[in-house]
């Protein structure tokens, strides 16, 4: 039996797994509330369960640095690199280390715990796209988030089309990013050294010039702190709009903002599939995941329009009644096929733990 916990920026998924393929038992919490909201949420999961002892818990960890490419069991040096790495990961990194210490509360320290990294599918990515314009003595480069979501997308577009080599994949949720795989390799992906980079957010900004981070803090006086809150929780749709991060209420609303934030959240997706599009020399899959590409087909639309030189061709009927539901959402003579898919982080993280007890 394994407990996955896969908290998000604005999410807790829990999951109770029994090894078979396929079966398992989850709920899904609102991630606000701080850990001692989010600490009873495990304990009354774990009551429905018959108050059992899991074999193990696995995590999803955003953030531990470079020297984690793969799924390990969590002692101190793990939990140490996953602290030196908050900062970078602001939203995610400190409430994933009180899940560990409320699981290690609730089960005892002799019941392992297992990190299961986002990016670790991003490991092998070529140094072309993962390392910046920066003197490399700085040993900062491109990591990647994401990474359980995106190899899920890119293992569907494979079910789906054994012969489909180019795919781009879009996590859309309260943080969103874009990846592009070759032949199962992720050759680029939009966030980078911190989940701030690339396409814009609910809260997160997104690709930004780096002079305008020395200009808010030369020029009008922002301190370090002040600039880490602004780009995490201040900008993306909620700075653009006033305030909303709600891409379903913004979609209803008729203030110039409003369609702003829309226009410019879409318009930044669609950029992406262009470039990436370049990057693996043509297209064969799209594939759409997260709360946002699940449930909002106008979104959907709005970010593929105009795509049809690239041989994206949208259909109208199939994508309005994909609404929370899988399924291809492109016309059948497309030459790129459109896919949205539901998720199961939570069965790949136990897979992963499975494993290394195997």
């Amino acid at each position: 039996m394994f407990l996955s916990v896969n908290i998000g920026s604005s999410s807790l998924r829990l999951g109770w797994h029994d090894g078979e393929a396929g079966s398992a038992t989850t709920a899904t919490f609102d991630g606000k509330g701080g850990a001692t909201v989010l600490s009873r949420h495990i304990g009354q999961f774990i009551e429905a369960q018959g108050n059992a002892t899991p074999n193990a818990v696995c995590h999803r960890i955003v953030h531990a640095g470079a020297a984690y490419g793969e799924s390990c069991f969590i002692d101190d040096k793990v939990v140490a690199a996953i602290k030196a790495n908050s900062p970078l990961a602001p939203l995610h990194n400190p409430l994933a280390l009180e899940m560990i210490e409320a699981c290690r509360a609730l089960f005892g320290a002799a019941v392992p715990q297992v990190a299961v990294f986002d990016s670790a599918f991003f490991h092998n990515m070529p140094d072309y796209a993962a390392l910046y314009a920066i003197p490399a003595r700085l040993g900062i480069r491109r990591l990647g988030f994401h990474g359980i979501a995106h190899h899920l997308m890119w293992q569907a577009a494979v079910k789906r089309n054994p012969q489909a080599r180019r795919v781009i994949s879009l996590q859309l949720g309260s943080g969103a990013s874009a990846c592009a795989v070759r032949d199962g390799r992720a050759v680029d992906t939009s966030m980078g050294f911190t989940p701030l980079e690339g396409l814009m957010m609910n809260s997160r900004c997104g690709d930004i010039d780096p002079g305008v981070l020395l200009y808010l803090q030369q020029e009008k006086g922002l301190s370090v702190s002040e600039i880490e809150d602004l780009l995490n929780r201040r900008s993306g749709l909620h700075g653009v709009s006033g305030g909303n991060t709600s891409l379903k209420d913004l979609l209803l609303l008729d203030d110039d903002q409003s369609k702003l934030a829309v226009e410019m959240y879409c318009y930044r997706i669609r950029k992406y599939v262009g470039a990436y599009a370049a990057a693996l020399g043509g297209l064969d899959a799209i594939v759409v995941g997260g709360g946002i590409g699940e449930h909002l087909p106008e979104i959907r639309r709005r970010c593929f329009e105009g795509l049809a030189f690239l041989g994206v061709e949208m259909d109208d009927c199939r994508n309005a009644s994909c609404d929370g539901s899988g399924g291809v959402i492109s016309a059948p003579h497309s030459n790129v096929t459109v896919e949205v898919v539901v998720l199961d982080e939570n069965r790949f993280m136990a897979d992963k733990a499975a494993r290394l007890f195997a």
